[in-house]
């Protein structure tokens, strides 16, 4: 928390600017003029993070030690890759987007491929070293197996989608491709000091949306962005804030579950497990 609450009242340039940028609905420029504003306002208690937070996400009980505990595994796995910081701890994201990804279809060809070809391999084995077994492996078995149940196979694993099949490993971990969305970052200070308030002053019109602007910043300079899982909060939004005009609903967007994982938590276990942390720090 900040010790005061920061107000486009307390610099007339600020509140002219403010005012420009909702007359003109210039969206993305606006939210980096109001994350810069956040931010430094943050920077100024000397407090190690700096934690931002959306307005529309609801945390689970003891999403605090759980944070800290995070927070110090990604500064050990930073500085073991051989970086002195990182660019920010991920608390929330989109599990859709780290589905199936169309641009990775090269990848989900040769993996089939292979794993058609093991079979057929592992069949030839059995053939030539399994007498007993030669009857029953006929060339109608091996094309029913290749061209048949094999592919059907491999249809169900992709029908049952990558996150039910190949979930994300619990933990803190990397996250640098399809991560959504910003609804709660964790910066280190010296992060938000040198990089991310001096990048938003001199990219201030750009048109990129903040979450994007911060992933190309990273995606040019290399910074280590990182995740936890399972994730701390759940984002419970369901409407766009894009093109909203002050006294209107703006544009609607379907309810979905942004993240499935967080709704299978317990609700008992996990005050029990608070109790548990907060007595040893006792």
């Amino acid at each position: 928390m900040v010790d005061r609450l920061p107000s486009y009242q307390d610099d007339p340039e600020q509140l002219a600017l403010a005012k420009f940028m909702e007359l003109n609905q210039t969206h993305a420029p606006k939210s980096k003029f109001d994350y810069s504003i956040v931010m430094e306002e943050c920077e100024k208690t000397g407090a190690a993070y700096i934690l931002i937070v959306e307005d529309d996400v609801v945390f689970l009980d003891g999403w605090r030690h759980r944070t800290m505990q995070a927070l110090n595994v990604a500064t050990t796995k930073s500085w073991e890759a051989g970086h002195t910081n990182f660019l920010y701890l991920r608390l929330f994201y989109y599990e859709s987007l780290l589905g199936w990804n169309s641009e990775s279809w090269p990848t989900y060809l040769g993996s089939s491929l292979n794993v058609i070809t093991g079979v057929l391999c592992l069949l030839f084995l059995i053939r030539r070293y399994a007498p007993t077994a030669r009857p029953y492996l006929t060339c109608s078995v091996f094309l029913l197996t290749a061209l048949v149940f094999t592919p059907f196979l491999i249809l169900l694993f992709f029908a049952a989608g990558r996150n039910c099949v190949l979930p994300q490993p619990a933990g803190v971990h990397l996250m640098p491709k399809n991560a959504c969305c910003g609804q709660g970052l964790v910066f280190p200070r010296a992060t938000v000091a040198d990089e991310l308030l001096p990048l938003f002053r001199s990219n201030r019109w750009s048109q990129v949306p903040t979450d994007s602007f911060i992933e190309q910043h990273a995606d040019a300079t290399g910074e280590l962005r990182w995740a936890l899982t399972p994730v701390v909060m759940q984002h419970v939004g369901g409407r766009s804030s894009h093109g909203v005009q002050r006294g209107t609903y703006g544009v609607m967007t379907p309810s979905r579950l942004w993240n499935f994982g967080f709704e299978g938590n317990d609700a008992g276990a996990l005050a029990a497990e608070h109790l548990r942390v907060n007595n040893r720090t006792l």
